[in-house]
């Protein structure tokens, strides 16, 4: 089971954040933008399996304790709660980035560039071994993903909005 780290940020000595990361580092850089430089994390806790209840029981912790907490989300699998406001910009946004018809969640390549790449594997030739490699990879395997069975990676990311990573990390071992 992979850890979660559960952290504060705090600016000379004041938590004002809660949070969840799997690298401090690359997190505080990213909270640095939004934040500023003056501020520090700090891991206060590490969660095996179910983060969201202790990140929630942090946040919770620290605002029982009076600080004034920033966090704009609750810990539920990050997922956010936006204001109608905030979703009609975000979809506006999108409008714009993808007018012409080239959208597609689940690719970053445009149409032209899929074609070329589906051209270039046209009549490759693959060993046995190699399909069977193919065959095991996690987007071809059977995965059981919060006590239900998926035919593929994929299928449990489209079915559950859950991004590929945080299944890959939370699949069930058992």
């Amino acid at each position: 089971m992979e850890k979660t780290l559960i952290y504060e940020l705090s600016r000379d000595g004041v938590p004002f954040y809660v949070g969840k990361t799997y690298n401090p580092k690359s997190r505080l850089d990213k909270h640095k933008r939004t934040h500023g430089n003056d501020i520090e994390l700090t891991v206060i806790d590490k969660a095996y399996g179910d983060w969201v209840m202790w990140e929630s029981f942090y946040l919770e912790l620290y605002k029982s304790w009076g600080f004034d907490m920033v966090n704009k989300i609750t810990p539920r699998n990050g997922i956010m709660n936006h204001t109608e406001e905030t979703k009609n910009l975000i979809s506006e946004k999108l409008k714009e980035k993808y007018k012409g018809g080239n959208y597609n969640p689940f690719t970053k390549h445009s149409k032209e560039s899929r074609a070329k790449m589906s051209k270039s594997q046209q009549g490759r030739i693959i060993t046995e071994e190699h399909a069977e490699k193919l065959k095991n990879q996690p987007h071809s395997r059977k995965i059981v993903f919060n006590g239900v069975e998926y035919p593929s990676l994929m299928e449990a990311h489209r079915v559950t909005g859950h991004s590929r990573g945080y299944i890959r990390r939370n699949i069930d071992t058992h």
